[in-house]
């Protein structure tokens, strides 16, 4: 199992991610970080987390788990050890929204197929000018890809994607946490400084 985040660079998002890295040490677990390439915008930013997942999934014969930089880890996530025959492993209740901030890649070709097809939506997307449309925020599109290709889901129980409320901390009994920095971002008009 390998869990990767990314960040960018001299942005509150790269305090998070090191903040991320302290509590996976805390039970044990290594964190490979990524730095992007700071696009100005949270949404483009966003875009190319596909890519690295789709590099570090290839590069690897192990799970990739995912977890947004602005994540806080409470508890061992032994969840990802415990799921079989499962192409990925997402919180995605059925008639809801997908949640791509915490997520868990097998090495099966589907998985690859869809982190294939995933990184050319998300590389299309960010040649748009501006996307006040939510459809093409990275989540939405993996959102799309995955409806398309029918894999095995495993859905994540909310304690694995627990996210803050907008009024009050995270708090609770949860695994993973979401800090929602992004919110902050977007209330800025979604420039990344």
């Amino acid at each position: 199992m390998i869990y990767i985040s990314a960040y960018t660079p001299h942005t509150a998002y790269h305090q998070h991610a090191l903040a991320l890295k302290q509590d996976l040490m805390k039970q044990g677990i290594t964190l490979r970080l990524y730095t992007i390439f700071n696009t100005g915008t949270w949404w483009k930013n966003c875009l190319q987390k596909s890519y690295i997942i789709k590099q570090a999934f290839i590069n690897s014969d192990e799970p990739i788990v995912w977890v947004d930089a602005d994540a806080t880890v409470k508890k061992y996530p032994s969840l990802f050890e415990e799921i079989e025959g499962h192409d990925i492993a997402v919180r995605y209740p059925e008639g809801g929204e997908l949640l791509s901030g915490t997520m868990c890649f097998y090495q099966t070709q589907s998985a690859l197929d869809i982190l294939l097809e995933w990184e050319a939506s998300c590389e299309a997307a960010s040649h748009l000018i501006d996307a006040k449309e939510r459809d093409v925020w990275d989540q939405a599109l993996l959102k799309h890809v995955i409806d398309q290709h029918n894999p095995k889901i495993y859905c994540l129980p909310k304690e694995y994607v627990k996210i803050k409320p907008k009024t009050k901390e995270l708090d609770g009994d949860f695994v993973i946490g979401h800090k929602q920095h992004s919110r902050k971002v977007r209330s800025s008009g979604g420039l990344i400084t």
